[in-house]
């Protein structure tokens, strides 16, 4: 698993938790199968642009705010770690 792919899976379950969504219910609002919306979160997949699209759309956020976060989420990382 990516560095980049399990911090976008943090970054999609904090946006899924502080919406109050199940990991179902994102998927389905997001034309996903729960397993991969699984994945995603446990960042054992990378979505494609597509699915990033579709993402940001059920979240009622901009795809770049989800990338944003992503790289918000390496800054947040290199603090625990000192």
């Amino acid at each position: 698993m990516s560095a980049i792919a399990k911090r976008f899976g943090q970054v999609i379950r904090r946006e899924r938790e502080s919406k109050g969504l199940s990991q179902e219910k994102l998927a389905g609002l997001a034309g996903l199968d729960r397993s991969y919306m699984h994945r995603l979160e446990s960042g054992r997949s990378s979505p494609t642009l597509d699915t990033l699209e579709s993402l940001a759309r059920a979240l009622q956020v901009l795809p770049s705010e989800l990338i944003a976060r992503t790289d918000d989420s390496e800054e947040d990382d290199a603090e625990e770690e000192e």
